[in-house]
């Protein structure tokens, strides 16, 4: 499908929201990737608001995929631009937990997306249970992508997250983190992202003018915690491991 970062830049402009610019070019890079591997399925937002960042899954779901946006307070111009955006998109006016007990026919959904954003309600129960309807939807090989990991205005955020890994080690885990998003997969698939951003992910920022502005840590060894982590550049693309900097195990 190829990059939309820079008509996401054109249309999120104007939009209320909190979104960073470096959290916006991870997600338009994992979704490239997504589409590349013809990796398929429809997306899930938790927490729609004014719409910025369900403006960039809209822009990358395919014409067959639905975009399911979920949220109690939605603001009428989101949902016309999001439908302008993407036709095949199905609004929810409810609290996350309602949307999962009252919609009939959700069933249809489970294990079918590729994407999941859990933006809702920032109490530590709120986001584990949002955690265990994305675990219930997500595909073989989608990403679910919390808002607010690691903000010290959330602790309550991350320590539902590591809760939910720790409890359900065999469903997800954490694979990539920085810039307000922590990014979570199927433990068999996340050697794929992990390889991706080894390999590939700089190579893409390059391709849309993004290149000296984002650098990657892995500075542990697999086999104490397999999880990449984004920071602003740091004068050079990645940081190793600390007793060699160069050194990038996965």
């Amino acid at each position: 499908m190829g990059s939309k970062f820079s008509e996401y830049i054109s249309r999120a402009a104007s939009v209320e929201g909190f979104f960073l610019e470096q959290a916006a070019i991870t997600w338009d890079c994992l979704l490239n990737y997504q589409s590349s591997h013809y990796i398929k399925g429809n997306f899930l937002e938790i927490g729609v608001w004014k719409g910025k960042s369900a403006i960039l899954s809209c822009l990358h779901a395919n014409p067959e995929e639905t975009c399911l946006l979920v949220d109690l307070i939605m603001f009428d111009e989101a949902q016309e631009l999001l439908k302008n955006l993407h036709s095949n998109s199905n609004f929810y006016r409810c609290k996350s937990q309602n949307f999962w007990q009252n919609e009939a026919n959700l069933h249809q959904f489970f294990s079918s997306c590729r994407w999941i954003h859990i933006d809702g309600a920032h109490s530590g129960s709120a986001c584990f249970n949002d955690l265990q309807i994305a675990n219930q939807l997500l595909s073989e090989e989608g990403i679910i992508c919390i808002d607010d990991f690691f903000n010290p205005s959330y602790p309550q955020v991350t320590a539902a997250v590591f809760n939910f890994l720790d409890q359900f080690p065999f469903s997800l885990k954490l694979f990539l983190c920085g810039f307000n998003k922590g990014y979570l997969a199927r433990p068999y698939y996340c050697d794929n992202y992990l390889r991706y951003l080894l390999e590939n992910f700089h190579n893409d920022l390059s391709m849309i003018n993004y290149s000296g502005k984002i650098t990657l840590y892995k500075t542990s060894r697999p086999g104490d915690f397999n999880c990449f982590g984004l920071r602003e550049y740091q004068g050079k693309d990645f940081v190793g491991l600390d007793e060699d900097g160069s050194k990038i195990l996965i």
